[in-house]
């Protein structure tokens, strides 16, 4: 073995730079694994310890875990209900309450402790270990049957123990001539429907090597049994997708760029062998750089079970791409 010349100082100084090359390298690595990896960040997988260096670490956490890519992309999933208390109306989206599901906000770290605190598996703590360094808001959508069921009798009696809030009275507004029996249906079928479209998606997004062949959606973190207990509101308690909350959710395409950025992640998405089905602007947004981001899979399909509608996909003349037109139709466009 050959020795490197020099004195103590040289050789110090010469394995603190290779040292430091060493992280540059792995901070780009790292940095171009997030580029193109997408949503992968959030998929099922192995998990990989990483050094401070890496996925843009913010805190002094030197052996934060991230996930390492593999070939199959699952949205963690759990059994054991978890539970959340405390929350106030703030923590509410009445607006974008459905027949089927009600949303909440919450902040990352405080659904990291919940899930440590009832969930005793290494996966999800690890898992949320990422997410919490990214201290990013938690957008919950959950498929509530409990609270229906309490504003069901409100709506027979027209009495309630406790006051009717802002989202209660969405809701309620949205569920008038709907049987009970018949929205727990749907709950049902829609919770499962977008967890297996939004695995699909991701799984695809994995697939793909160049970052523009992928679909942009928010992140997925995980899904499973939730339980909201208050003081300040009545109990909800059901089935749940935890997702990222899209700040800018409110910017629609303007522009002929961000409309034909809009176009191409329709046609990522039936690639993918997804049908939208319900396009609108309201289920999208413009991300920056003119790019755009489809959400809201509820009411999507695989291609392959429209059957002989199938071909209208293929043509790019289905439902997806009409709604795409007369999106375009009712803007009043701006110049990029």
């Amino acid at each position: 073995m050959n020795v490197p010349q020099g004195s103590h100082e040289e050789l110090e100084q010469r394995s603190a730079h290779e040292g430091a090359k060493r992280r540059r390298v792995t901070r780009n690595s790292n940095k171009q694994r997030d580029q193109v990896s997408g949503s992968d960040d959030i998929a099922s997988g192995e998990l990989d310890q990483v050094g401070q260096g890496g996925h843009n670490s913010s805190t002094n956490n030197s052996n934060l875990m991230v996930l390492k890519t593999t070939s199959i992309h699952e949205i963690l999933h759990h059994k054991k209900c978890i539970y959340f208390q405390k929350l106030n109306e703030r923590n509410t989206i009445p607006k974008a309450s459905t027949p089927t599901s009600e949303k909440f906000l919450m902040n990352s770290k405080r659904f990291l402790r919940a899930l440590s605190k009832y969930l005793k598996d290494e996966k999800f703590n690890q898992h949320f270990l990422y997410i919490l360094n990214k201290d990013e808001k938690i957008f919950i959508k959950l498929f509530d049957f409990l609270n229906l069921a309490r504003l069901k009798d409100h709506e027979e009696s027209g009495y309630v123990l406790d006051p009717l809030t802002m989202l209660d009275r969405y809701r309620l507004g949205s569920i008038e001539e709907l049987p009970i029996e018949e929205i727990d249906e749907m709950q049902g079928k829609e919770f499962s429907n977008e967890l297996k479209i939004l695995t699909i998606i991701q799984t695809f997004n994995f697939q793909q090597k160049d970052i523009k062949d992928r679909v942009n959606i928010p992140k997925i973190y995980c899904s499973g049994e939730l339980k909201i207990v208050s003081s300040k509101l009545d109990n909800h308690w059901g089935k749940y997708i935890a997702m990222e909350l899209i700040d800018n959710v409110n910017e629609k395409p303007q522009t002929e760029a961000q409309f034909r950025s809009l176009r191409t992640q329709l046609d990522n998405l039936h690639s993918s062998g997804i049908h939208h089905g319900d396009v609108h602007e309201r289920n999208c947004c413009v991300m920056g750089n003119n790019e755009t981001m489809l959400f809201d899979f509820g009411r999507s399909c695989l291609v392959k079970d429209l059957k002989k509608k199938s071909k209208y996909c293929l043509r790019k003349t289905c439902e997806d791409y009409k709604n795409l037109e007369d999106m375009m139709k009712k803007t009043q466009f701006v110049k990029s």
